[in-house]
């Protein structure tokens, strides 16, 4: 596979040169080391200290500070990086939220200010402007050095995903997340957090207590759904004699709340992730699909007879969170969201609503559980005002290695936490092997000078997970029991048998993708919600026809279809 990734990256880079002519797309000089995969070139075995007679050995970090640290200069995390590393670690601390430190970088680069040698979580410096500044010479192109430097990642990437396949999955998905098609370079050290149950599209929770008063049972198709919101809404399932019941509602694309989405699959595959689906070798998305329209027919119905409640589509998180940990009597019957997001620290709300799993095959075409992949994060970056950036590459490196990520999540061994062992019996939080004993408090959660309380690395809260006894019923148990019912009802579901997920393109497809991408993406949204609350008919032909027509207006067919297309063409 690694072989593969290799082939297919060079395959981009030609074709990207070919559009052009033969030459670069963009006047800047470019970086001419290309990516090869990960860890496909290793001249680094990982061998410390990291320190270089040429260079200082200062490495100056730019962050956003967390208010749980106490001071970085003398943060143990810090001190121990320093010790094995032997590097100087400097801090300069950005303020305001993302958004306010995307800017101030940005307004140090156009007044010629030199930037920190690394910029770390900088979640608001978006995709396309990150990319942007590594073409402009803002920030290092690291494409090179992920072939020959990537010890730990490749590490841990084998660690976390022990099967070839989905080592080759994820190790290609990252290549072709963080690599600029227009460029080749690579600007960025990826952030991926492994945790399956943060994946699944919608964890939905149903009522049970309703449930029980009505005689009825969870449904499982979309029929069953319908006449057990009918239930809902007019035999007074919380008992206190007012109509005050909302027998349905969440969110229109939010990660793992998506209750349209969760609909939606009953009809067909809808993985609003990726768009795009495929069968015989062909790409297609839901969009213009008459599963798709039959999905939102149902949804209007459900919005008509107020079982499913318009403020889906206009709902805050907070909202969400007060409806489902009510002060008084519960008045929701089917509501989505995380659980350890959702269900309040000790409320009743977690006794009362059990796991509703993804509902059966309505069409053909549907019944699935659609999922992300793990979550690529893109906020990490060297600068080219950095002196020695294989240097500070080899730094980020060794922040996936198994200690350093221990330390930065978990704190000290032997203080917060140790490797369980043979001794003991208690499963892991996440369902499956405890591979640690937690100690006390959780380290990262708390005010301390223990770690950065932030995750900087190639990590898996699936593989790490802590011992826990999930038999004595207390809140945490009975939280993680239910959250890996979630997880166990959509491996019960299944996806397609093929999957579509971040396909390359070159630098034409870039152009014309980025030209219509956003606005087919807000028109789409804005249309299913219009379907939905009935300000269009998805009944009406004439109102169905008309959204086709201006799907297409849009540049549907050029700028997504034929676009993934040939991405899906080339890599298979």
């Amino acid at each position: 596979m690694q072989k593969f990734i290799a082939l297919l990256l060079s395959l981009v880079m030609l074709l990207s040169l070919a559009a052009c002519g033969g030459t670069e797309s963009t006047e800047v000089e470019i970086d001419t080391t290309t990516a090869t995969g990960i860890g496909t070139d290793l001249q680094w075995d990982g061998s410390l200290p990291l320190t270089d007679e040429a260079t200082d050995n200062v490495i100056t970090i730019g962050l956003r500070p967390s208010a749980n640290v106490l001071d970085y200069e003398t943060n143990e995390f810090t001190l121990w990086l320093e010790e094995q590393t032997g590097l100087d670690l400097q801090f300069v601390q950005f303020s305001g939220n993302a958004k306010d430190a995307s800017t101030q970088v940005s307004l140090m680069i156009a007044g010629g200010e030199k930037l920190p040698d690394i910029l770390m979580g900088f979640n608001g410096i978006g995709k396309a402007v990150a990319k942007e500044y590594g073409r402009d010479g803002y920030f290092a192109n690291m494409a090179g050095y992920f072939a020959t430097d990537a010890y730990y990642m490749t590490e841990a990437l084998h660690t976390y995903y022990p099967e070839e396949a989905d080592f080759e999955l994820i190790s290609e998905q990252l290549m072709i997340t963080i690599l600029d098609p227009i460029s080749q370079g690579i600007y960025n050290y990826p952030v991926l957090y492994q945790n399956p149950a943060d994946n699944l599209l919608a964890q939905m929770w149903i009522n049970q207590v309703w449930l029980d008063n009505l005689g009825l049972t969870a449904p499982t198709t979309v029929e069953e759904l319908y006449d057990v919101l009918v239930a809902f809404r007019d035999n007074d399932p919380n008992g206190n004699g007012r109509k005050d019941e909302i027998p349905m509602v969440g969110r229109d694309g939010a990660t793992a709340q998506d209750l349209v989405g969760w609909i939606i699959n009953a009809f067909l595959y809808y993985n609003p992730t990726y768009k795009f689906n495929v069968e015989n070798g062909k790409i297609y998305t839901p969009y213009d699909q008459d599963e798709y329209r039959q999905a939102l027919i149902y949804m209007k119905k459900l919005v008509d007879e107020k079982l499913l409640d318009p403020m889906t589509w206009t709902m805050s998180n907070a909202e969400l969170q007060t409806l489902i940990n009510p002060l008084e009597d519960f008045t929701v019957g089917v509501i989505t969201g995380s659980a350890d997001e959702r269900f309040e620290t000790d409320h009743e709300s977690i006794h009362q609503y059990v796991p509703l799993a993804p509902l059966a095959d309505a069409t053909g075409k549907g019944g699935y559980g659609a999922q992300r992949l793990d979550t690529i994060h893109y906020y990490t970056f060297i600068t080219t005002d950095c002196d020695n950036p294989r240097q500070a590459f080899r730094f980020l490196d060794f922040l996936c290695s198994q200690e350093a990520y221990l330390r930065g999540r978990w704190g000290v061994e032997g203080v917060n936490w140790d490797y369980a062992d043979e001794t003991n019996t208690l499963p892991g939080a996440g369902g499956g092997e405890a591979r640690l004993i937690i100690h006390g408090d959780d380290a990262f959660m708390g005010i301390n000078n223990q770690n950065w309380h932030a995750q900087q690395s190639i990590c898996s809260g699936a593989y790490w997970q802590y011992a826990l006894d999930l038999s004595d019923g207390s809140w945490k148990a009975t939280m993680y029991n239910k959250l890996n019912q979630q997880k166990e009802n959509y491996a019960a579901a299944g996806q397609p048998e093929e999957l579509v997920y971040n396909l390359p393109r070159n630098d034409a497809e870039e152009e014309i993708f980025q030209e219509h991408n956003s606005d087919l993406n807000s028109f789409v949204a804005t249309a299913r919600a219009n379907f939905c609350t009935g300000i269009t008919n998805p009944e009406n032909d004439t109102d169905w026809q008309a959204y086709l027509n201006d799907l297409y207006a849009m540049g549907y067919q050029e700028s997504w279809i034929d676009v993934a297309q040939g991405g899906y063409d080339r890599t298979h």
